[in-house]
C-alpha cells in the first residue's frame, strides 16, 4: 500500500511539474507576442514616417493581415489559458484525492494500532488465563494435601479416642483397687483399735493376777503380727497412691492431648472454611478470566471483521485510484499530446512571425533608400552643411579640451598614486620610528629604575665624601696656593691613557688631561660590563679615601671654613631624557675629564645620553652639566679663589660619579647571577 501511494504521489509530482513547464511556455509565447506587438507598432511608425502614399495600401493590407493573424494567436493563448485552468481545476480535485488518501492512510494506521492493542490484550488475557489455571491447580493440591492431613488427623483422633476409652477403664479399675485398698485400711484400723482394747484389758488383768501371762504372751504375738501386717498394708497404700499418682499424670497429659486435638480440629475447620473461600474466590476469577475472554474473542471477531471489511475497502479505494490514476494517466497523455501541439503551433507561429519580419525589413530598407534620395537632394543646401560643419568644428574642439582635462586628471592620478607611495613609506618609516622609541623608553625606564637603585649607594658614599670632606677641609687650604701656582705653571699637554695615572693626577692635583665626551660613559654604563676600568675606579675610590688633603687657606692668610658649598636648586635628578643639543654642549664642556681613559667609541643605538650625578645630604642631585670649564686654563689671581672652588667642585662630583657607577657595576654584578 505504501509503495502504491508513493508511485501515485510521484504521479501527481510529475504532473505538477508538467503543468509548470506549460505555464512557462504560455507565458514566453504572451512575452513573445508583446514584443511582436511593439515590434509590429514601430514597423508601423516607421512605416508611416517613411512610406509614400502610394504604398500606404499594400502596408495596410499587410498590417490587417498582421493583425488578424495576431487575433489568432490571442485566441489560441485564450484557448491555451482556459486547458491550463481546467489542468489547474483537475490538479486540485487530484490535491482533494490525495488528502482523503492520506485521511485514510491515518484510518488504517489507526486500525493497525488497535489492532496491535488487541493483540497486546489478547498476549496479555491469555497470559492471565495461564496464570489463573496455575493457580488452580496449585489450589486443588494443595486441597488434596489438606484432605490427606485432615484424614491423617481423624485417624489419629480415632486412635486417640480408643487411647481415652482404655485409660477410662484402667482408671476404673484403678479406682475399683483403690476402694478395696480403703476397706483393707478401715478393718486394719478396726482391728488395731481392738488389739489396743485387748492389751488395757491385759493391764487389767496383769494387776489383777499373773495368770494370764500366757495369754499376754499370745497376745504380743498376735501384736508383733498385727504389725507386720500394718506394715505391709502401709507398704500397699504407698504403693497405692504412687499408682493413683500416675494414674493422675497420665489423665492430665490425656486432657493436654484432647485439648490439643481439639484445637487441631478447629484449626482445621477454619483451614478447610478458609479452603473453601479461596476456592469460591478463585472458581469466580476463573468465571470473570472466562468471561473477559469471552468478551476478547467476541472483540476479535469483531475486529477481524473490521479488519476485513477495511482490507475489502482498501481494495475498493485502491482499485478506484488505480481508474482515476489510469484516468490521470489519459489525461497527462492527451495534455502533453496538445502541449506538443501547442508548442508546433507556436513555433509555426514564429516562423510566420520571422518571415514577417523579414519582410518588414525590406520595407524598411526600401524605405530608408529612398530617405536617402531625399538627403541627396537635400544636401544641396550649403547653409545647412555649413551649420553642420561649425558644430563638428565645436565638438572637435570640446573633444580637444575634453582630451587635455583626461589627461590632466590621469597625471594628477599619477601623482596621487606616487603621493600615496610616499606616503606609504613615510609610514613605514614611521612605524620603525615609534618602535625604535619604544625600545628607548624601554631602556630608559629601566636606566631610571637603575637610577633608584643607584640612590641608596651614591646617598651612603656622599656621606663619606663629606666626613672625607670635613676631615680634609683644613688641610684643603694649604694645598689650593700650591694648585694654583701649577695650574699657571703646567699647560694641558696630552691625555691620560690609564686609570692609574688620573690616580696620581688626583694626587698631584694638576689639570693636564683633557675631559672627553660622556657618550663613553653612557656607553659603558648601558652596556653593564664590569670591565678592567671597574677594578681601576675601585683603586681611585680606595686612593681617594686615603689621600688626605691639606688645609685651605686665603690669599690674606685666613682658614676658610665655607669654602666647598651646594646649589641646592640646581641639583636635580635627570629622569627624563634630554634633547641632542644639551647632550652636544654636555659633551663639548666635559672634554678634557681627567677620569676619562682612551678607548674606542662604543656606539649607542637610538638611546639618549644619560647626565651622571650624585646626591647631596637633602636626597637632590648634581648634574654632570655643572662640569663646566674644566679644560686647562690660565687663571688670573683675582679669579683664584673662584676658579678652585669650582675645580674641587669638579673633582668631588667626578669622585661621587665614580662611586656610583661602581656600585651600579656591583649591583648589576649581583644582578646577573641571581637572573642567570
Amino acid at each position: 500500500m505504501q509503495r502504491h501511494m508513493g508511485n501515485i504521489q510521484d504521479e501527481l509530482r510529475k504532473t505538477q511539474n508538467q503543468l509548470y513547464e506549460a505555464e512557462e511556455e504560455r507565458d514566453r509565447a504572451v512575452d513573445e507576442l508583446r514584443e511582436m506587438k511593439k515590434v509590429a507598432q514601430e514597423a508601423n511608425m516607421r512605416l508611416s514616417e517613411a512610406l509614400s502614399s502610394k504604398r500606404s495600401g499594400e502596408l495596410y493590407t499587410e498590417l490587417s493581415a498582421a493583425k488578424k493573424s495576431l487575433s489568432d494567436a490571442t485566441r489560441e493563448l485564450q484557448l491555451k489559458e482556459k486547458s491550463i485552468e481546467s489542468l489547474r481545476l483537475e490538479l486540485e480535485k487530484v490535491q482533494l484525492v490525495e488528502l482523503k488518501l492520506a485521511e485514510r492512510d491515518a484510518a488504517v494506521d489507526k486500525l493497525k494500532k488497535e489492532l496491535n492493542i488487541a493483540k497486546i490484550t489478547e498476549s496479555h488475557t491469555v497470559d492471565s488465563l495461564s496464570e489463573s489455571k496455575a493457580r488452580i491447580q496449585e489450589l486443588e493440591r494443595e486441597l488434596e494435601k489438606k484432605k490427606d492431613s485432615e484424614a491423617q488427623v481423624f485417624d489419629s483422633l480415632v486412635s486417640q479416642t480408643k487411647q481415652l476409652e482404655q485409660t477410662k477403664i484402667s482408671l476404673e479399675e484403678s479406682k475399683l483397687e483403690i476402694a478395696s485398698l480403703h476397706d483393707r485400711e478401715q478393718i486394719l484400723e478396726g482391728s488395731y483399735g481392738q488389739s489396743s482394747r485387748d492389751l488395757d484389758l491385759f493391764n487389767n488383768c496383769l494387776e489383777n493376777t499373773h495368770s494370764r501371762k500366757e495369754e499376754l504372751e499370745s497376745l504380743k504375738s498376735d501384736l508383733h503380727q498385727a504389725k507386720g501386717n500394718l506394715a505391709h498394708a502401709q507398704k500397699a497404700e504407698h504403693l497405692a497412691s504412687s499408682q493413683t499418682q500416675a494414674v493422675l499424670q497420665e489423665m492430665g497429659l490425656l486432657k493436654s492431648e484432647l485439648k490439643l486435638a481439639l484445637e487441631a480440629e478447629e484449626k482445621s475447620k477454619k483451614a478447610m472454611d478458609d479452603l473453601a473461600l479461596a476456592l469460591t474466590e478463585v472458581a469466580t476469577e476463573a468465571n470473570q478470566a472466562k468471561e473477559k475472554l469471552s468478551s476478547t474473542q467476541a472483540e476479535l471477531e469483531n475486529k477481524k471483521e473490521e479488519a476485513e471489511q477495511l482490507k475489502q475497502t482498501l481494495k475498493t479505494t485502491e482499485s478506484k485510484y488505480q481508474i482515476l490514476l489510469d484516468e490521470a494517466r489519459k489525461e497527462m497523455e492527451y495534455y502533453k499530446n496538445i502541449s506538443e501541439r501547442l508548442r508546433s503551433e507556436a513555433e509555426e507561429s514564429l516562423l510566420a512571425w520571422n518571415l514577417k519580419e523579414t519582410e518588414f525589413v525590406n520595407c524598411m530598407k526600401e524605405a530608408e533608400e529612398e530617405k536617402i534620395a531625399i538627403q541627396q537632394e537635400n544636401t544641396r543646401m550649403t547653409e545647412s552643411m555649413k551649420a553642420a560643419e561649425d558644430m563638428k568644428k565645436a565638438s572637435r574642439e570640446e573633444n580637444h579640451k575634453l582630451r587635455d582635462i583626461l589627461r590632466q586628471a590621469l597625471n594628477e592620478s599619477n601623482v596621487a598614486k606616487e603621493a600615496a607611495g610616499i606616503a606609504r613609506a613615510e609610514n613605514s618609516q614611521l612605524k620603525d620610528c615609534l618602535a625604535e622609541k619604544d625600545d628607548v623608553l624601554d631602556f630608559f625606564t629601566r636606566e631610571n629604575e637603575r637610577l633608584r637603585v643607584s640612590e641608596a649607594a651614591a646617598n651612603q658614599n656622599i656621606k663619606e665624601l663629606k666626613y672625607l670632606l670635613s676631615t680634609g677641609s683644613a688641610k684643603e687650604v694649604k694645598t689650593e696656593e700650591k694648585e694654583v701656582a701649577e695650574v699657571k705653571t703646567h699647560k694641558p699637554t696630552a691625555k691620560v691613557k690609564t686609570e692609574d695615572k688620573e690616580v696620581a693626577e688626583v694626587k698631584t692635583h694638576k689639570p693636564n688631561a683633557k675631559v672627553k665626551p660622556e657618550d663613553k660613559e653612557v656607553a659603558e654604563v648601558n652596556t653593564h660590563k664590569p670591565t678592567a676600568k671597574v677594578k681601576a675606579e675601585d683603586k681611585e675610590v680606595a686612593e681617594v679615601k686615603e689621600q688626605k688633603p691639606p688645609l685651605k687657606e686665603h690669599h690674606d692668610g685666613k682658614k676658610s671654613r665655607n669654602t666647598f658649598s651646594f646649589d641646592l636648586e640646581e641639583l636635580k635628578i635627570p629622569v627624563k631624557p634630554k634633547d641632542e643639543d644639551e647632550d652636544f654642549l654636555i659633551e663639548e664642556a666635559l672634554k678634557g675629564s681627567i677620569f676619562d681613559t682612551e678607548s674606542p667609541p662604543v656606539p649607542v643605538h637610538h638611546h639618549r645620553k644619560m647626565s651622571s650625578s650624585f646626591f647631596t645630604d637633602d636626597g637632590e642631585t648634581i648634574g654632570s652639566e655643572d662640569f663646566d670649564n674644566l679644560e686647562g686654563q690660565h687663571f688670573d689671581e683675582a679669579d683664584h679663589e673662584r676658579n678652585s672652588h669650582r675645580k674641587k667642585k669638579a673633582l668631588l662630583r667626578r669622585f661621587g660619579d665614580l662611586i656610583r657607577r661602581k656600585s651600579f657595576h656591583q649591583r648589576a654584578g649581583m644582578n646577573e647571577p641571581n637572573a642567570q
